[in-house]
């Protein structure tokens, strides 16, 4: 427990036009800015942190998100280096420069990405635990502001009329006590800046205030993060200093954020949408940068990982809408995620948090009398209109991956946003002034330029021209395939003609099959996919060309990925085929791969320590030959119970020869066939067949990590 005390007393004495003192709740980088900006016109400001404050540039339990990508976009830098002057070049000097947008960023995206092309927008990439520690040192010296860490706020004090806020309830861990001591500290001014977690709502009822209403648009996204060492040269040889690589709603559920930061770091985040969360497995993460459809994955192949692989699963979008409230109490704001919380995918947290601050500066510089009634109200409306245009830009592209029919008005908003992002990597002004629009440097009416809106109706009108009238099916064809052209699940495994030939659609285990394969593999080539399927190549390209036609699958390069259309299919498919099977034999496939799916990840944490410290591999071969002898019993019971997995035990058999032949790396490359790989594909094949979400699961296991951590910050911890 350490209180950051100034370096030395106030300069001055109290002057009239100075406020008292104000209490800032939290000390993250929203609080922080609240701080600096309150200094300039409180006599004395408290900042409040649960955690307990590290010296140098370390995660922290109050900031899980802090292991993840960050960076600065340009409207916030401005704005940082206005209340920080000199920050951006301390930030150069600590190893993180900033970044053209258009020239040294690149924004991947599934047509393509834009040419390079030099605009002065400028992105500052860097760790969030340098940036705050950065920010909370200069916070530190400033003589009027003291932090207090180790201390939680557990109430709201108000006056008798419950109309003004004067003070929180602090509590603290006591050595002397060996428990918890309660003090109040009274303010003239309290600000909410404690993220995500706030108690606001509730502390404001305990004052008998209504709750406010709340906005939730959840696009399911997950991420995880991993830091690799880069070798002496890459920044200067590197074809991109920040990648950008955006899920697409509703075709692309999977993309990445990776960016070079200080030490000659490499930070990737993976990210998938949808519920189509990256895994953390180690193998199982290159895996997924594999799929991705770029040489992500190539880059990652010979650098040396810094650490493990964190996840993150609470990205909803949420707003509070405390502006609405018919009463609201003086001497109480709130900013930051304690009001407005973005999904972290767009990086808009910290530049709004940059403009609320600027805000609450230009109003209190307006607000010269030392009365702050009706104050606050004035603020909270003020912050709504801030946020309202990054609210809108962050939920139009979310909405997307919701379940149910989204509103007229958003499903034009969102056919009008893909137009514009398909057209960005032909059309150098549109995406210069995408970019202007996502660092916040204009509004998203640049989005309704003339010239731009011409161009996107213009090519919207060219493609509904260019496409041939549709035939009139026979009345046959209409009763096998009614509604949307594709049979239903259940006709579809009403019988299983022949195979038909390779220039008509697939028959229907041949349809699952290939819909399958694209959906553990996330994207693959043909090539992947027969392998996949065991079925004959030029069979298979043919009927993934007539299942893109329909509509099921989309080919970006020389990869294809499930469509949402043909995702929702294959659900259909897997259901009917889930309702065939002997559900009590499934479950006992489950128990029995269980235990083989543990011995195997062990086995793959002991193979990555041996590449990571460079140790012999020769004992991996017998250890993998053990391991399979164990599973193919397994998973020749599940091709009995479900014939198209057959192909899976050769699959594995191949590894582990390749393995046993000397080629260690079958066991888990992402680039391969390996052992690992096929596995993988083999579990998610078990997860469908017995109705598990994966996403589910993974989440259920990271709440427990997490409970476990919080545990011993907050009993097992130092104190």
């Amino acid at each position: 427990m350490r209180t950051h005390s100034p370096k030395h007393t106030y300069d001055s004495a109290p002057r009239p036009d100075r406020h008292g003192h104000a209490v800032v709740i939290g000390a993250g980088i929203a609080g922080l800015l609240a701080a600096r900006v309150l200094s300039e016109t409180f006599q004395q400001v408290t900042v409040i942190e649960r955690d307990l404050l590290p010296a140098d540039p370390q995660i922290r339990v109050g900031v899980p998100q802090g292991r993840h990508a960050h960076a600065l976009q340009a409207r916030g830098a401005a704005v940082f280096e206005e209340l920080f002057p000199g920050l951006r070049h301390e930030l150069t000097k600590a190893g993180a420069p900033p970044v053209d947008c258009c020239a040294q960023a690149r924004l991947q995206l599934p047509t393509g990405h834009p040419a390079p092309v030099a605009s002065g927008i400028l992105l500052q990439p860097c760790s969030r635990p340098l940036l705050e520690t950065m920010i909370r040192h200069r916070i530190a010296r400033l003589p009027r502001v003291r932090i207090q860490d180790a201390r939680t706020v557990t109430a709201l004090v108000a006056d008798k009329s419950r109309r003004r806020v004067t003070g929180v309830t602090v509590t603290r861990r006591t050595v002397e006590t060996a428990g918890r001591s309660a003090t109040t500290l009274t303010a003239d001014l309290v600000v909410d800046a404690s993220g995500r977690s706030s108690h606001l709502a509730d502390w404001l009822t305990a004052l008998g205030m209504p709750r406010p209403a709340e906005s939730v648009v959840d696009a399911r996204v997950g991420y995880a993060s991993r830091t690799y060492r880069t070798r002496p040269g890459d920044r200067a040889a590197a074809e991109w200093l920040v990648l950008l690589n955006p899920p697409q709603a509703p075709d692309t559920p999977r993309g990445c954020f990776a960016l070079h930061i200080e030490d000659d770091q490499l930070l990737v985040t993976l990210q998938g949408a949808g519920g189509d969360h990256p895994p953390t497995a180690q193998e199982a993460f290159t895996a997924f940068a594999a799929s991705l459809g770029h040489n992500l994955a190539d880059l990652l192949k010979p650098l040396d990982p810094v650490s493990t692989v964190h996840a993150y699963r609470h990205t909803a979008n949420r707003r509070r809408r405390y502006h609405r409230l018919r009463r609201w109490p003086d001497g109480l704001i709130a900013l930051g995620d304690a009001v407005c919380v973005f999904n972290p995918v767009y990086a808009q947290g910290m530049a709004v948090a940059a403009l609320e601050a600027s805000a609450l500066r230009t109003m209190l510089a307006r607000h010269t009398h030392g009365d702050l009634r009706g104050f606050s109200r004035r603020y909270q409306r003020r912050l709504a209109r801030i946020t309202a245009w990054p609210w809108l830009l962050a939920t139009l592209g979310d909405t997307g991956w919701q379940a149910g029919a989204p509103s007229p008005t958003a499903r034009t908003g969102q056919w009008y946003l893909t137009q514009w992002i398909r057209r960005l990597p032909q059309d150098q002004e549109m995406y210069v002034d995408f970019i202007r629009m996502t660092n916040m440097l204009v509004s998203p009416a640049v989005l309704v330029r003339p010239r731009h809106l011409a161009r996107i109706l213009f090519t919207s009108l060219r493609k509904q021209a260019a496409v041939p009238p549709a035939e009139e099916p026979s009345s046959l064809q209409q009763a096998a395939r009614p509604h949307n052209g594709r049979p239903t699940a259940n006709q579809q495994f009403a019988g299983d003609p022949a195979r038909p030939a390779a220039s008509t659609l697939p028959g229907p285990s041949e349809t699952l099959a290939l819909l399958q394969a694209l959906r553990c593999k996330g994207a693959a080539d043909e090539g992947a996919v027969a392998v996949a399927t065991a079925l004959p190549q030029a069979d298979v390209s043919a009927w993934l060309a007539a299942l893109c036609t329909r509509g099921d699958c989309a080919r970006t390069g020389t990869r294809l990925r499930l469509t949402p259309t043909g995702r929702q299919y294959l659900t259909d498919l897997l259901t009917v085929e889930r309702r065939s099977l002997p559900h009590t034999e499934l479950h006992s496939l489950n128990a029995e791969f269980d235990p083989v799916d543990a011995a195997l990840k062990e086995l793959l944490t002991a193979w990555q320590s041996i590449r990571e410290n460079h140790a012999d591999p020769s004992d991996i071969a017998g250890r993998l030959g053990e391991l399979h002898r164990r599973a193919r019993p397994v998973v020749e019971r599940m091709a009995a119970t479900v014939p198209r997995l057959t192909p899976y035990l050769r699959r594995l058999d191949h590894a582990a020869a390749r393995v046993a032949a000397g080629a260690p790396d079958w066991l888990a490359s992402p680039l391969r066939d390996s052992y690992h790989t096929v596995w993988f594909e083999l579990h998610q094949e078990l997860l469908d067949l017995t109705g598990t979400d994966r996403a589910a699961r993974e989440e259920a296991q990271a709440a427990a990590e997490r409970a476990a951590q919080q545990t011993v910050h907050e009993g097992g911890g130092k104190p």
